[in-house]
């Protein structure tokens, strides 16, 4: 990224950088984050919350020695605000630096510092008068390798792992005076300016992070097949890529619109919280998008990030998309919702009876006494010269098929048709009106089933 200037954007030449406009950076940042979200994050927190304060608060020697080297890629920044019991409040610093002749002393803690790890610059925010509160507040450029800078282990996190993150604590940290940011105790106005640019590149990265997964949600809609068909020509699939992309589209007019008002220095405080998260009614694209995905195509991408592991390995995925009820999948039903409220009434009669025809003789211990009894069933047995329990058998089978078959229509299983089928079919060889609903599901499962749309070319 650094060969390519994209360590240093929105910094001028004449420093290093590559002179963009911030509608520019935030387009690179979302096409980072689009293909990898740890270089877009990488690169923003560089950028917007590391060079822009020190561009815009930092003296000729602070920009010589650090701005130029970050520019240019030579040094990697990051960025110390929030703490353990502060949060990420620039208002409430609990570390503090005490002035000591030409140097302050820094001692406290800062937690979940994006870069920690390689960081050679840090810019850190300190109380330096605890008693005038925000007013109080000062921003120092820490060089990481300082006396008493200590990083921590490296944080376990559920994604971008190429971005290191951390917990750095100073103790009895001695920072030159030279490398105050800014005037004493402005710190708190050095950090919510930068803030303001660092929402919108954040903003940026979960745009591109929204992008990737609409554009792959697109693609397996059209390579997935389900009852013959593929999922992304059933409307309740289509209906969810819709909203996605309306969101998206939306995303990105806000986050453009932001990076046009800092780029022309009027106001954009506002927009600013309402892409990066501050705001009530935040875009949580990366949140949203990907839980409204295709559910089967989100476990892909989760076992490409190893976050869970396949059958070759020992784990488990889940079953065939749209056949898995709890996995909360839209469903598509072999045969059309008509035809499955007639399929239930019969699966109730004749069904539900055969199944009891056949298993109460022996729940009731009366099987002996059915030798000898008449009826078209028995007769037919008589004739083959076969014992009762055939056809005490092959009721309880028939009636079982039209239970399971039935049952596995409405769960929007294809393999429960043939069962379907060939309850409806045995059906027909019981007398009375049990053929009669015999006959009328056949129907129903032959003119009626779900025929698989034409796909264009």
């Amino acid at each position: 990224m650094a060969e390519l200037g994209l360590l240093g954007m929105f910094v001028p030449e004449a420093y290093g950088g590559s002179g963009m406009d911030f509608v520019s950076y935030v387009i690179a940042i979302e096409e980072l984050s689009r293909v990898c979200a740890s270089h877009g994050v990488i690169a923003s927190v560089n950028n917007s919350l590391v060079c822009y304060p020190i561009l815009a608060y930092g003296n000729e020697a602070q920009k010589q020695k650090y701005l130029v080297p970050l520019a240019k890629g030579e040094l990697l920044g990051a960025y110390c605000l929030t703490e353990p019991n502060a949060g990420s409040s620039a208002a409430n610093q609990q570390t503090t630096a005490v002035a000591d002749g030409d140097h302050f002393v820094l001692n406290g803690t800062k937690v979940f510092i994006t870069t920690a790890g390689p960081a050679n610059v840090l810019v850190v925010y300190v109380a330096t008068d605890r008693a005038l509160g925000p007013k109080g507040i000062s921003a120092f450029i820490v060089d990481a390798d300082t006396p008493g800078v200590k990083k921590g282990k490296k944080e376990k996190k559920l994604g971008i792992h190429a971005s290191d993150t951390r917990e750095i604590a100073f103790e009895n940290a001695r920072v030159p005076r030279a490398n105050l940011l800014g005037e004493l105790n402005k710190g708190y106005g050095v950090a919510l300016a930068t803030l303001g640019g660092g929402r919108i590149g954040i903003a940026a990265q979960a745009l591109g992070i929204a992008q990737a997964c609409l554009e792959a949600s697109v693609k397996y809609a059209g390579e997935r097949v389900q009852f013959d068909r593929l999922i992304g020509e059933f409307d309740a699939i289509r209906a969810m890529l819709a909203d996605s992309a309306v969101e998206v589209a939306t995303a990105r007019l806000l986050v453009y619109q932001a990076a046009w008002l800092r780029d022309r220095g009027r106001p954009h405080t506002k927009e600013a919280s309402l892409v990066g998260g501050a705001g009530p009614r935040r875009l949580r694209l990366p949140e949203r998008v990907p839980r409204r995905a295709l559910p089967a195509r989100r476990q892909d991408l989760r076992n490409l990030r190893g976050h869970d592991r396949g059958p070759e390995d020992g784990g488990r995925r889940p079953g065939p998309q749209g056949t898995s009820p709890g996995g909360r999948e839209p469903m598509s039903r072999p045969v059309r919702p008509i035809a499955l409220v007639i399929l239930t009434a019969c699966m109730a009669y004749p069904g539900v009876t055969l199944l009891w025809q056949g298993l109460y003789p022996f729940v009731a211990g009366e099987y002996f006494n059915l030798v000898g009894q008449t009826g078209p069933w028995m007769a037919l047995a008589a004739q083959l010269h076969l014992p009762p329990i055939v056809v005490l058998g092959a009721k309880a089978l028939l009636g079982l098929f039209w239970v399971l078959g039935v049952l596995g229509l409405w769960a929007g299983d294809g393999r429960a048709y043939p069962l379907a089928l060939l309850a409806a079919a045995g059906t027909l060889l019981y007398p009375g009106g049990g053929m009669v609903m015999g006959a009328l599901a056949l129907v129903c499962l032959i003119f009626f089933r779900e025929k698989p749309a034409e796909v264009p070319a």
